[in-house]
């Protein structure tokens, strides 16, 4: 009770904490900014900053160019800005916000950071330890990042034998990222960017509780995507993209699932406008007796966005998607959407967003939101009808920054998950409308040139109208934060911790699994610059509750590991 009340007290403060940031006093704009990085920029852009450029509609998109890699990996600080404070199980802590609308300030192009410490222009990284219960690990990257071409080359595995009988797992990840940009004189494609990535990822880890505790689950995706990018120096640019993978989740049965897929987009600006176009088609092929039709995804939509006065931008426009799932579903919807962005001052930032829309779904983005549901089921896109947001963002300095938003939502076909017949296993049910109510905040800080901070608060509250009863596995509040210290003789001390409140587990809400702390520390001392000798402590203080009905957490880990880099 006392560990449940002082968790309940961290989170209300936490939460007054972050509720008051964007009021804090203007002395904390006076604040020393981190010493920065050169920034090299192509030579065809030299100038362009001083141009009146609006900034870059970034309207919510389906990503199928992969991973934007074009800035190698940075492992100085372990920062967890743009981590989400939640369950790794459960599912995204900002239902019906899909990339949420950014509106950049400064120009559109994109500065290249240089990374180039050896004669060759060449850098990387080398991890490699082992930890408790015959743990070893290894995680690397290798790339080079100049004016006019990048690569990385990135690669990790780890692998447990378990605390216990039928507690083993492995998994390991590789890829390859290559952009160029395209040489001047050459019409719309001068400067364009061509940006390609191709990855595996695999993992094999136990279906706990199962009717068979020693049945196993591997999970294996191959990746690949090209895209070319061009905001050339005028007024118009483009974007056009193509997406492969294949996936394969195994254990009593097998589900194949290939998926291919391409969008464009195309931006025109008008003196204080900017159009945009956009539109995308997504296929599906599956191999799966549970699957009726092969579904696909596509969506078209315009954009404009005005901008007053440096003061405010408005973003509207409307956009058509026709989708159909596994089960021979279709929906075909125009959702129209409204973006106002104002900025008071520039350390301030408010929004409002009316932004209905219909989220792509398929078997492995289901299986890796929760990696112990049944792989033999339906898939329906998620149509969020009504979806509004209101945010304030907050920068001073560089090196201040903070983030809340507020987002309700109602929507169809949300995957809920329930028991299936196996225990230990979940299988996924479409019914009734859902409706979710959501606040995050976030909080990150270079308190001082040694010692950063950050935090990011969730709280959540759901119901469906079909069980009138709140989502199973569905927290309504996750916690978040990290802080780390770098001492002048060359140690680093971290934590991170991650705190999580009750959940039901069934849809009548009779059962719950229990709030519970999950703490993380770590020690890097730097032997010499390019050597870390690196002590990590996961789940600290040894807590044992459940994150899902019958998957207890693993109990307190030891590793230890070298780090080069050069």
């Amino acid at each position: 009770m006392m560990c449940q009340r002082s968790g309940r007290e961290f989170v209300l403060w936490m939460s007054l904490a972050i509720g008051f940031v964007p009021f804090a006093p203007s002395f904390a704009q006076e604040k020393r900014e981190p010493p920065r990085r050169e920034v090299r920029v192509p030579l065809d852009t030299v100038g362009r900053e001083s141009e009146k450029q609006l900034p870059r509609i970034d309207l919510p998109e389906f990503l199928i160019t992969g991973e934007e890699t074009s800035t190698l990996p940075e492992f100085t600080k372990s920062p967890i800005e743009g981590e989400k404070a939640f369950d790794p199980l459960s599912r995204k802590p900002e239902p019906g916000v899909r990339e949420s609308t950014r509106v950049e300030l400064g120009g559109s192009t994109k500065a290249h950071v240089d990374f180039m410490r050896g004669p060759k222009g060449f850098s990387g990284n080398a991890s490699a330890g082992y930890g408790s219960y015959r743990s070893p690990f290894f995680d690397g990257w290798f790339g080079t990042n100049s004016k006019a071409f990048d690569f990385l080359l990135k690669a990790a595995y780890r692998s447990s034998e378990g605390y216990s009988a039928n507690t083993d797992y492995r998994k390991g990840q590789s890829g390859l990222s290559a952009g160029a940009y395209l040489p001047n004189g050459i019409g719309v494609l001068s400067g364009a960017r061509v940006h390609g990535n191709f990855g595996f990822d695999g993992e094999t880890y136990r279906l706990y509780g199962s009717a068979n505790p020693e049945r196993k689950r591997s999970v294996n995706r191959f990746t690949g995507a090209l895209s070319l990018n061009s905001d050339a120096t005028g007024s118009f640019g483009f974007t056009v993209g193509a997406h492969a993978s294949a996936v394969a989740v195994s254990d009593s049965i097998r589900t194949g699932e290939n998926e291919v897929g391409v969008e464009a987009t195309l931006r025109k600006s008008f003196g204080s406008v900017e159009l945009k176009a956009e539109g995308g088609l997504w296929r599906n092929f599956y191999d799966a007796p549970s699957i009726l039709e092969d579904p696909f995804f596509t969506h078209a939509g315009l954009f404009a966005q005005v901008r007053i006065a440096d003061k405010a931008d408005i973003i509207g426009g409307g956009e058509f998607f026709f989708t159909r799932g596994s089960d021979t579903k279709s929906v075909g919807k125009l959702h129209p959407r409204l973006v106002v962005v104002v900025y008071p001052a520039r350390w301030l930032t408010l929004s409002a967003r009316y932004e209905p829309f219909i989220r792509h779904s398929s078997v492995s983005t289901i299986v890796k939101e929760s990696p112990y549901v049944v792989n033999d089921i339906r898939i329906r896109h998620t149509e969020f009808y009504n979806n509004f947001t209101f945010g304030v963002e907050t920068e001073f300095a560089r090196t201040f920054k903070s983030k809340a938003s507020v987002t309700y939502s109602r929507s169809r076909d949300y995957p809920i998950y329930v028991q299936s017949s196996a225990v230990g296993t979940w299988s996924v049910e479409y019914f009734g409308t859902t409706r979710i109510l959501a606040f995050q905040g976030e909080i990150y800080a270079d308190i001082t040139s040694s010692d950063y901070l950050g935090a990011v608060l969730t709280v959540r509250e759901s119901k469906n109208s079909a069980t009138n009863r709140a989502l199973p596995y569905f927290p309504s509040i996750t916690l978040s934060g990290l802080y780390q210290h770098r001492f002048s003789f060359g140690l680093t001390l971290g934590a991170k911790a991650r705190w999580l409140d009750n959940q039901y587990v069934d849809l009548a809400n009779t059962r719950k699994l229990g709030s519970f702390v999950l703490l993380d520390a770590t020690a890097e001392y730097a032997i010499i610059s390019t050597l870390k000798v690196i002590v990590t402590m996961e789940n600290s203080l040894n807590h044992r509750q459940m994150l899902w009905d019958n998957y207890i957490t693993f109990p307190r880990t030891f590793s230890l590991g070298l780090s080069f880099s050069w």
